[in-house]
């Protein structure tokens, strides 16, 4: 995974032929010096798209990691609510019951913008066709800057769950010692 996320340009910089002397150049052929090129532009070219793949994978794990935090969300959207349902029983504390309620429909909003923003990744990932270099590196460096948002948009996410379950947690320990 670590070795995914490199930023595409230490990547492209590892993978960047060297240039070759004047000296070798001048001593090959026309026809060795077209095979030369073809096989760099294959090899820059398939490099290419390697980047490509495993930046698909990993906007795969990103979204894995989404769902898994859609499923932890959930449950404490649940648990909220049956703890909102004690309370409407005891009459307790009513201001932080419509706190976490609006804590959990904004986690559900940015859950929803999530998966709209995966799903408009998958969708042009799937119609992208071998493209020249420029291109391909283009899409390379817009994949990357989306698959950092959304880590972010993962970290996030990650706080307001943690916040969720402290909420809570806090909420239990009121209803269970009352």
């Amino acid at each position: 995974m670590a070795k995914r996320r490199q930023s595409t340009l230490e990547i492209l910089q590892k993978t960047a032929p060297a240039p070759q002397s004047s000296k070798t150049r001048s001593n090959s052929t026309p026809a060795q010096a077209d095979a030369n090129v073809s096989s760099v532009t294959l090899e820059g070219y398939q490099t290419l798209q390697q980047k490509v793949a495993e930046q698909a994978g990993v906007i795969t794990d990103l979204r894995h990691e989404i769902t898994s935090l859609t499923h932890i969300i959930t449950d404490l959207r649940q648990e909220i609510a049956s703890l909102k349902n004690q309370f409407d029983r005891q009459d307790i504390d009513r201001s932080a019951q419509a706190a976490a309620t609006a804590h959990a429909e904004e986690q559900t909003r940015v859950i929803a913008e999530l998966r709209q923003q995966i799903s408009l990744l998958q969708t042009q990932q799937t119609q992208a066709q071998p493209q020249p270099d420029a291109t391909l590196q283009q899409e390379i460096a817009r994949q990357a800057e989306r698959i950092t948002q959304l880590q972010g948009q993962i970290a996030q996410q990650n706080s307001f769950a943690a916040i969720g379950e402290a909420q809570a947690n806090r909420w239990r320990s009121r209803v269970f010692a009352g």
